[in-house]
């Protein structure tokens, strides 16, 4: 699996969601015969959030991913380039080039490293298009969406739990949560994921999620 610096698409999101007074921004382009939306949100806390949905509007299939970034020892951020096995055949015709992700995502960070591409949005239109995607794709039941960390108890962080973290983030990032006694909670809602940085250590209720 490919991991490239995103530091760059990082910065220009902040940039974009911490200047404006709206806090949702959206970058909307094409691949292929694709549309392709990328929201980057900002939450009360101050955490941003990026989702992005492709839609293939000949065949009315359509699939949403996160972009989870991975912050590094230097304090530079990296991205895993996957999609989520559960609902990739809603868009693999879309996305893949010679059965590779790679032009994909680099067509993805080409545009939102782009300062004129980024334009105003809401709440209401990001919720709304995520339920027209998820009527329109496969899989949407399962929690594959990182979210938030939560205190394993003494717990063991199962073979299938890494496996499934190691998905968004390096392995160094991940034994860093689990040995200060940490596991990552994934959510079905897209609209609840959100970048995990161990630092934040940021611990939610499972009764409030």
């Amino acid at each position: 699996m490919s991991i490239i610096n995103t530091t760059s698409v990082y910065e220009m999101v902040e940039k974009q969601v911490l200047t404006s007074n709206l806090q949702i921004k959206l970058a909307s382009f094409t691949f292929n015969y694709g549309e392709v939306r990328v929201y980057a949100k900002r939450d009360q806390q101050g955490y941003i959030s990026m989702t992005i949905i492709v839609d293939n509007p000949g065949k009315l299939s359509s699939a949403i991913n996160t972009i989870i970034f991975d912050k590094q020892d230097d304090g530079q951020m990296t991205f895993k380039l996957f999609w989520p096995k559960e609902t990739f055949p809603a868009i693999a015709d879309t996305i893949l080039v010679n059965k590779s992700l790679d032009s994909f995502w680099q067509t993805v960070y080409k545009n939102l490293v782009s300062n004129n591409i980024w334009q105003n949005s809401s709440e209401s239109q990001l919720q709304n298009n995520v339920i027209t995607s998820n009527n329109q794709s496969i899989n949407t039941d399962k929690p594959i969406y990182p979210s938030y960390l939560r205190k394993r108890g003494g717990k063991l962080v199962s073979p299938r739990q890494q496996a499934k973290i190691l998905q968004f983030i390096s392995k160094k990032s991940m034994w860093r949560i689990i040995k200060r006694g940490f596991t990552v909670i994934f959510t079905k809602n897209p609209l609840r994921a959100r970048s995990i940085f161990i630092d934040d250590f940021d611990v939610v209720d499972d009764e409030a999620n």
